[in-house]
């Protein structure tokens, strides 16, 4: 058979799948042209498709050699180097490339994605600067230098970028979307919208952006709209994560409570495959409905397995440039904190109990910040750490390899799987002992993970045989207690129009208000006719949906207020001047809005539940030492709450010991010799 049909039969088997057949022909075009790149090209596809990567390797470095200025080989093989960690070999391969290549964008590019890998975004960026300026450019440059801006903060330059790329038909639809997401988390409502609906109806497919697109309109108080768009978007993908999380949000907001949570319940089970995107739509989400341990123990079970599929072991975490890493002494324990909060927020600030409050000659610090805002705190983190390592523009496995070439004895994960958490680098596990703390009142589920902090309280014993995490018990409340400072003068009743009303403050966001929560509230109501509940939204905007539960409830109007919460910390504090106690919500109760509570002296009636998201306040009270509020059945709930509307006495007693005690629960210095004591202990 002539060349030129063996060609044209190979090409036709391979373009068809039948890579097999295809690579007997390539391979006898070698063997009669032992000089045919082009052979020697399709013969290293070929391998690389079935993952023989030593393989790939010999036939696209034979190629490369025989054809110095065809660029597609070198161009492979950098991409194998890169893949495998082998950035020695990829920056050799590179400087060999021809120097005609050096104006090609796809050189520049590949040089982005090696010093992007190493952990320098910066040059990175440069060099996809480099790559927009050359002849060649496509839609598909900008939208790397856009995600590589985005990956940095700086998300001015990523919005030019995308512009840029909306003038490529190829790129446009992405690049709307994106530059949208941008304008959506700068609160530019309005603009987002105008953005995503540039986008044809028929090319906008699925996933997050769909999310906030609805979000978008939510937040412009388009509810009408907000729900049509979210129920006409999801309808042909109802059993998605992302369709099931918006009908969620949707029933909850119109006061359809049980519907809410059987939705929820079906988005976990939905998000049960190997899209752990999606399974990270429910992970923070679920806490807020009633689930039974059975249940948890099959959903921290797929969240384990969905990890242990989706991402490979670290390869070579020593190859990171790691200059700072001299920095670090070597004899104290290396400890890791890793939280995408590291700023002027609550996570932020009890954060900064454990960093600053720390025994220097107990442990190191060493900060790995997950989020691109920055404030005053953030910079008081890196003048307090011994080390400070800037990774929201890595991805999970750069900064995984950054950990580990660190040496971090234990890495402890603040975020969990709220927003900006990177589970990701958990299930790569890099350090020897991994701890996750605070940011989610409940474990992750990952075998990689060692423990999970939690206390004598707001675990039992007994919940270890649901969970995948060892649970790790301190000395104490396990929550750190971040400095508030002192409230501003606020509103009073009387501005409120609530003077001689009983009011119970209710500070929480509508979707903690399950069904058994506004049951048990309404009981409440009912015997203290002349009480009032205190609803405090981000925004008047979301006062539809307490509205909307409260009659599902059947409490009337005339028996909840509304006070918009603050943009101050110190705003917020004073609401709790005009509340004469907090009811605490379930099965998700408070953490901070407790916290703030207990600082400004007021009560707080908690009905304790088996899980450690039930339990949050029954183990601030108790080590508190003011348990007089803390109920086991809901009967006890409704006396102290009634109780506490009615002896006024009683109440200014359990506000005057909270007040008392509040200087010793809530020391710094306590907080961190007990986490330094459980630090010494995992770590022996």
């Amino acid at each position: 058979m002539a060349t030129e049909d063996l060609w044209a039969t190979a090409l036709r088997l391979h373009q068809g799948g039948a890579n097999r057949d295809a690579q007997k022909i390539y391979q006898k075009i070698v063997q009669d042209e032992p000089d045919n790149a082009r052979a020697l090209y399709l013969l290293g596809q070929i391998a690389e498709t079935e993952d023989q990567v030593d393989t790939a390797i010999k036939h696209y470095s034979e190629a490369s050699t025989l054809a110095p200025t065809w660029f597609e080989p070198s161009r492979e093989l950098i991409r194998i180097f890169i893949a495998a960690q082998r950035f020695a070999d990829a920056d050799r391969k590179m400087a060999s490339i021809a120097p005609q290549h050096h104006v090609d964008a796809r050189f520049h590019e590949l040089a982005a994605e090696i010093l992007a890998k190493i952990g320098d975004h910066r040059a990175s960026l440069k060099a996809f600067e480099s790559a927009v300026q050359c002849t060649n450019v496509s839609g598909q440059s900008f939208l790397n230098l856009a995600k590589c801006a985005r990956q940095l903060g700086d998300t001015d330059r990523a919005l030019l970028a995308y512009e840029k790329a909306t003038g490529y038909i190829e790129s446009r639809n992405s690049a709307l979307i994106n530059a949208a997401g941008i304008h959506y988390l700068r609160r530019a409502y309005h603009t987002a919208r105008r953005l995503y609906e540039l986008v044809p109806i028929t090319e906008r497919g699925n996933g997050n952006w769909v999310f906030t697109y609805v979000e978008a309109l939510r937040e412009l108080g388009l509810t009408e709209q907000w729900i049509a768009t979210a129920t006409a978007l999801t309808s042909d993908q109802s059993n998605s994560a992302t369709g099931l999380r918006l009908r969620t949000e949707i029933a909850q907001f119109l006061g359809n409570l049980d519907d809410a949570h059987q939705l929820q319940m079906k988005g976990v089970k939905a998000s049960a495959g190997d899209e752990v995107d999606a399974r990270e739509e429910f992970a923070h989400l679920r806490l807020h409905f009633d689930q039974s341990s059975a249940a948890h123990k099959e959903y921290y079970a797929s969240v384990d397995s969905a990890w242990t599929q989706a991402k490979t072991k670290l390869r070579s975490p020593n190859t990171i440039n790691n200059r700072e890493h001299d920095r670090i002494a070597s004899k104290a324990l290396r400890v890791g904190y890793m939280s995408a909060d590291f700023r002027e927020h609550v996570l932020g600030r009890m954060a900064a109990v454990m960093v600053e409050s720390r025994d220097k000659s107990s442990h190191q610090a060493i900060i790995y910040s997950l989020g691109s805002q920055e404030d005053s705190r953030t910079a008081a983190f890196a003048k307090s750490a011994d080390l400070f390592v800037r990774c929201a523009a890595a991805d999970d496995e750069a900064i995984a390899a950054r950990i580990a070439a660190d040496k971090i004895d234990v890495l402890v994960d603040l975020t969990g799987p709220t927003a900006g958490g990177r589970i990701g680098v958990l299930a790569l596990k890099p350090a020897p002992i991994t701890i996750t703390h605070v940011g989610a009142a409940g474990p992750i589920g990952l075998s990689t993970i060692n423990y999970k902090l939690t206390d004598s309280v707001c675990d039992l014993p007994e919940n270890q045989e649901y969970l995948i995490e060892t649970l790790l018990p301190m000395a104490g409340c396990c929550y750190p207690i971040p400095k508030y400072p002192l409230p501003t003068s606020g509103v009073s009743k009387l501005e409120l129009q609530l003077e001689g009303r009983v009011t119970i403050g209710a500070f929480f966001s509508y979707m903690k208000l399950s069904a058994r929560c506004v049951k048990l509230w309404k009981r409440v109501m009912d015997v203290i006719p002349d009480s009032v509940l205190l609803f405090s939204p981000l925004d008047a905007k979301f006062e539809d949906a307490y509205r909307n539960i409260m009659r599902v409830a059947e409490i009337p109007d005339n028996r909840f207020h509304f006070l918009i919460a603050s943009p101050t910390e110190a705003e917020r504090l004073a609401r709790y001047r005009v509340v004469d106690y907090v009811l605490d919500s379930m099965p998700y109760g408070g953490v901070n809005g407790t916290l703030e509570a207990l600082y400004m002296g007021v009560p707080v009636v908690t009905l304790t539940g088996t899980h450690h998201s039930e339990r949050t306040s029954t183990s601030m009270l108790t080590h508190l030492g003011v348990t007089d509020t803390i109920a086991q059945t809901p009967e006890e709930y409704i006396a102290h709450a009634k109780r506490l509307a009615t002896d006024p006495a009683w109440r200014d007693d359990i506000s005057t010991r909270i007040r008392a005690r509040w200087p010793k629960f809530a020391d710094p210095v306590d907080y961190a010799r007990r986490w330094e004591a459980l630090l010494r202990k995992v770590a022996r």
